[in-house]
Order: structure tokens, then C-alpha cells, then sequence
């Protein structure tokens, strides 16, 4: 048996739910950096010394941080905006040693859940805060041993056979989630979610661990029927990055159910709470597909699969995942547009060129035109290659490890039409859309995202991040320095040239043979004139930013009226900080020092007074 690769996102529009499942030129260039002035910086010079301490702090920034802090008081440097008041609640992982020191994790997205605070009163007051998720996984690992599980790098040592046994039976109390927060559709109440189906509450003020939710929450394994009966099986696999349903607000995800008769099931789900915390949750399946046991079918994006029996082997599923370019990529939507309370219809789904990424940008359908932007890369070594993006070996081993690290990802936009033309071999409209600086450098992002109030309609601007700053352009390798930058991207600089969906005609031979194989496809051709700029960006030499989350200015018209706020490590004071910036011309407003250093983190959100 073959399990399907799920590192999925999930984006929703108005009437479409829509599953797209998980070099440069020496010369001056110009950044923002600190305290909102211009620094012109030679590509190829920076103080040794400056750099060697950037260099050396990159590697603490992905070593355990124990410490917990409570309204901890923040000093300030430079100006709030008077009408930011509320709190940046980041996740991310906090330890990656067992307590007793008898095992560690390699990768970062195993780590134990630590959750961050930014406290922002209306005086501007501001206070810190982090701690830990009293998860039972919490518990085991921080008083002694590893416990052990499916992971997503290899643990050192590796499982014995007992311990692999184990791993794979004890998926279901995995509790775990160090990746993302939502709050729960029908609800103020707010949960820190992980690629696995876990939902722990927590109180979005002081941090402290309410509890699991889905434990008791109405069974999604076992839903479906074989042979007159009910064959539970087992709620594997899940995303970070739950939507709300554009008529119920209920939460919209997916959950892989792996069953012991038949091959895997894909189940949508709408999962709603109260504000009473002795009511338990109420989830619901919207629609659901079913895979054959070997091989790619629908709903999955990615051609990537893994042998069940590696799972839970100690090796981790991201770096044995299996790259099938041949088989392309799927793209499957479901109308919601009827009545909500019914199971939504899935259409046909589309065919696409084959690619990976972590992230969806966001889902909009436009005129009977869906367009789904993706946080893509052209292959999957950001994932399975040695040099992958978050090994600790990697992160920490310096110079020459950190030269060796994969690009992050480009934005490649794919369009398909709208439950038209049921025509199986339909294929989707791809094309990577540039993303350059006035230079004509070519940037790369991670960690993408838009204005919430444009999720499910037509963007202008993305914002992402950036810590490898290895840019191509047109006069061969360059790096801009070791640090991190905040990025701006442009859409409608460079739209994408190429036929419309409806135009493209499906070929005698296979979709992905020869030139298109190589990611050279028809859809993507280029006008013989330069791509405009369509960056700006933030940036620092001794800074390394995490995802910007945006926060729109009470009664802003345009897309991009408010601010930014990510989570940065400064590495010459070893200390972390919420910047903030202005997001229409990315200059630096503000800087709050937490007086903490914080690890890496993923995903966040803003969460108004």
C-alpha cells in the first residue's frame, strides 16, 4: 500500500473550495534595512565581522529555547501606529533534544510546539510572552524520552523495530502541533494546528494550554461503508492551514483517513465549536474521494507518494518521498455554492504541470475562471534533497552547509475553468509569474501570503520571506549577504503570457514528454520585453525575518494600507523582535525587542482587541 503525499494547503473563494495538496550580477544593490533609511550595500563586501556573527547566530536561531516568559515588558524603538492595538501570536517549535538527551530530531517541523505573544495596548505598550503547549507529547519529551511517532525528518537514533511498531500504531495521539493557529469556525476559541488532524486549544492571551479538542469531537474514520459495515480506519494526515466557509464560517479542511480495507480516502470537513467549552466539537463531511491503493489520483497536487511501511521506519516521510514527474499534477475542486448543509459536488478535476510546494497563496474564481497561486518549486529537493529546506544539520552547519541550501520557491499561477467541459484529460493553464527588482534579479519567497480581507478574491500584492538570498540574474552567481529579507511581490507587473485555459487543447502524446518535462511549457512563454520590477523588499544583513503577517489599517481602501509584522532574530544582539513595517513602500516603522531569543517560527496571526 502507497500513501498519497499530503503536505497540502486548502483555499477557499466564494463558490469554490478548492484543495492544492502541500545567480545574479556583482553590483550595488539597495535594501531597506533598520530604522527605515536606505543602505546601498556592494553585493560581494561585508564587515567580517558583522558577517561572522550573522553567520554564527543563524545557527543558534535553530537551537532549543527553552525559556518561558509571561507578560514580560518590551522596549519599543521607533513609533507604533496609534490604531495597532491587539496581539501577533506566532507558533513554531521550541525543542527539538528529548530531556533526557537520548534522542533529537533532525528537522525543524518535528519540534515541540512553543507559541509566541506581542501584546500591543492602546498606550503602546507592549509585553512578551511564550510558552510551550502542555501537550502529552510535551510531556514525555520535556520530563525524559522521545516518544515515538511518524516524523517528518529522521530521529537520531533511528526507531528500533519495537519503537517503529509503535510509531505507527500511536498516530492517533499524536498531539503534537507546532506549525500554525485558527480560530474554530462559530467560535472566539483558538487552537494550534499541525499537518496531522490534532486541534489543542489554548487562551490567545496568557498562552496557557486549555486542551485537546478533536478528541472527543464526532469521528471522521470510519465514516465510509465496505462490505454492509463500518471498517474504522485511521485519521492520518490533516493541514496548517484550515479555511472558514464562505456561507457557514464553519472551518473547512481536509482529513486523510487510511483505512484497513481499500486504499486511502480523502475527507472535506467542516468542523464548527461554541463558546461553551463543556460543548464538544461538531464535525461534518462535505465530500470525500476515494484512491485506488498504488499511484496518483485525484485531489492530490503533487506527484509524490510513500510506502506505508516507510512511515514510521524513523527515516521520515519528507526525505523518502517518491517523485513521479510523469504523472503530472491534479487539481480537484468542490462546488459549495448550493446549499451548505448538503455534500458539496466534486467536478472534474484538471490536469497540471508537475510541481511541490508547501503553500497556497491564495484561491479566488473570477468570471467562471478559478486561479489558484501557488508558493511553488519546479521539483521537491526543497523537501527530499539532502540540502533541503529546515535540517538542522543544514541550519546549523555554517557557510558551507547554508551555501548548499535549495532556493526557496517562485509563484506559479495555474487557472482553470469553472465546472465547465467534464473532459478527463482537461489540463490547467500554468505559468510562473516574474518576480524581479530593478535590477532585473530574479527573487525567490517562502512563507507567502496575502491581505486576509482579499482570501478568496483577486490580490494585487503578496509578502513572503526570504533567508537565502542567492538571486538570479542575468550575470551568473551572486549572494546579497547571509541575512534575511521581507518581500513585496506585484502580480500585476508581469502578468503571465500564454493561452487562456479555455484555449488549451489536450495533445495526442503524454502531457509531460519531452521539452515539458523539463518545465518548459507552451503556457509559459515570455514577451520579448524585460519584466518590469514587480519587488521591493526589507532587508538586513543580521536579520533573519520569519513570515509577514499583514494588518490592515481601520478604513483603508487599498490593498495594501496597514503594516507587517514578522517575528525577526537579530544575531548580533542574539535577541528576537516583532518588526513592523509600512507594507505600501516596505520601510521599517518599528522594532519591539522581546529581551528573548525565540527559534524559528512558521505561520501566525494578528488577533485585533
Amino acid at each position: 500500500m502507497r500513501v498519497l503525499c499530503w503536505l497540502t494547503a486548502v483555499s477557499s473563494s466564494a463558490h469554490a473550495f478548492s484543495v492544492a495538496s502541500m545567480h545574479g550580477r556583482r553590483s550595488m544593490h539597495t535594501y531597506r534595512d533598520l530604522n527605515s533609511h536606505r543602505v546601498a550595500m556592494d553585493a560581494g563586501v561585508h564587515d567580517r565581522v558583522e558577517v561572522g556573527a550573522a553567520e554564527e547566530g543563524f545557527a543558534a536561531w535553530w537551537e532549543d529555547s527553552t525559556e518561558e516568559v509571561s507578560d514580560r515588558a518590551c522596549t519599543v524603538e521607533g513609533k507604533l501606529p496609534d490604531w495597532l492595538v491587539g496581539r501577533l501570536v506566532r507558533n513554531g517549535p521550541g525543542q527539538w533534544r528529548s530531556g533526557d538527551g537520548s534522542r533529537s530530531y533532525s528537522h525543524a517541523f518535528d519540534g515541540l510546539a512553543k507559541l509566541v505573544c506581542f501584546d500591543v495596548a492602546a498606550d503602546g505598550v507592549v509585553r512578551f510572552s511564550t510558552r510551550f503547549l502542555r501537550t502529552e507529547w510535551h510531556r514525555q519529551m520535556a520530563n525524559g524520552k522521545m516518544p515515538p511517532s511518524v516524523t517528518v525528518g529522521p530521529v537520531t537514533p533511528a526507531w528500533n523495530p519495537v519503537e517503529g511498531l509503535t510509531a505507527a500504531l500511536t498516530g492517533p495521539d499524536f498531539d503534537n502541533a507546532p506549525v500554525n493557529i485558527h480560530r474554530l469556525g462559530g467560535s472566539d476559541r483558538w487552537v494550534a494546528v499541525t499537518d496531522a488532524p490534532a486541534l489543542i486549544e489554548f487562551d490567545p492571551r496568557t498562552l496557557e494550554t486549555r486542551g485537546r479538542l478533536d478528541a472527543n469531537a464526532t469521528p471522521i474514520a470510519g465514516a465510509s461503508r465496505w462490505f454492509g459495515q463500518i471498517v474504522p480506519g485511521l485519521e492520518a494526515f490533516s493541514t496548517a492551514h484550515p479555511q472558514r466557509h464562505p456561507k457557514t464560517g464553519e472551518t473547512l479542511n481536509y482529513h486523510l483517513e487510511l483505512r484497513p480495507v481499500g486504499g486511502p480516502i480523502a475527507h472535506i470537513v467542516a468542523t464548527s465549536a461554541s463558546d461553551n467549552h463543556e460543548q464538544p466539537l461538531s464535525r461534518r463531511i462535505i465530500g470525500s474521494i476515494e484512491f485506488e491503493k498504488c499511484g496518483i489520483k485525484v485531489l492530490v497536487l503533487f506527484p509524490l507518494t510513500i510506502p506505508f511501511e516507510k512511515l514510521a521506519n524513523g527515516k521520515g516521510f519528507l526525505p523518502q518521498l517518491e517523485w513521479d514527474a510523469s504523472a503530472g499534477s491534479q487539481v480537484v475542486v468542490w462546488d459549495i455554492r448550493g446549499n451548505p448543509l448538503r455534500q458539496a459536488k466534486i467536478a472534474t478535476s484538471w490536469r497540471a504541470e508537475p510541481c511541490w510546494a508547501y503553500h497556497v497563496i491564495n484561491v479566488f474564481d473570477e468570471n467562471g475562471l478559478i486561479t489558484i497561486d501557488l508558493n511553488a518549486y519546479r521539483e521537491p529537493h526543497i523537501a527530499t534533497g539532502p540540502h533541503g529546506f529546515a535540517y538542522l544539520e543544514n541550519m546549523q552547519g555554517g557557510p558551507s552547509a547554508l551555501a548548499k541550501q535549495i532556493r526557496d520557491g517562485g509563484y506559479l499561477r495555474m487557472q482553470v475553468n469553472d465546472f465547465g467541459d467534464p473532459t478527463p484529460t482537461r489540463k490547467a493553464s500554468c505559468s510562473w509569474l516574474d518576480m524581479v527588482d530593478e535590477l532585473g534579479l530574479n527573487w525567490t519567497f517562502e512563507l507567502v501570503r496575502v491581505n486576509d480581507a482579499y482570501t478568496g478574491r483577486r490580490h494585487r500584492y503578496a509578502y513572503g520571506f526570504t533567508g537565502f538570498n542567492n538571486h538570479q540574474g542575468p550575470g551568473g552567481g551572486n549572494r546579497f549577504g547571509p541575512g534575511g529579507a521581507v518581500v513585496k511581490m506585484d502580480t500585476e507587473a508581469n502578468p503571465p503570457a500564454g493561452p487562456p485555459p479555455s484555449s488549451i487543447k489536450p495533445r495526442v502524446k503524454g502531457l509531460f514528454e519531452g521539452e515539458e518535462a523539463r518545465g518548459e511549457q507552451p503556457s509559459r512563454a515570455r514577451a520579448a520585453a524585460p519584466p518590469k520590477p514587480s519587488v521591493s523588499c526589507w532587508s538586513s544583513a543580521t536579520v533573519f525575518p520569519s513570515e509577514p503577517v499583514f494588518v490592515g489599517r481601520p478604513g483603508a481602501s487599498a490593498e495594501d494600507d496597514g503594516v507587517l509584522l514578522f517575528l525577526g532574530y537579530d544575531t548580533l544582539r542574539r535577541e528576537s523582535f516583532m518588526g513592523v513595517l509600512d507594507a505600501a513602500d516596505m520601510s521599517e516603522l518599528a522594532r519591539v525587542h522581546a529581551g528573548s531569543r525565540c527559534c524559528v517560527s512558521f505561520h501566525g496571526q494578528w488577533i485585533p482587541a
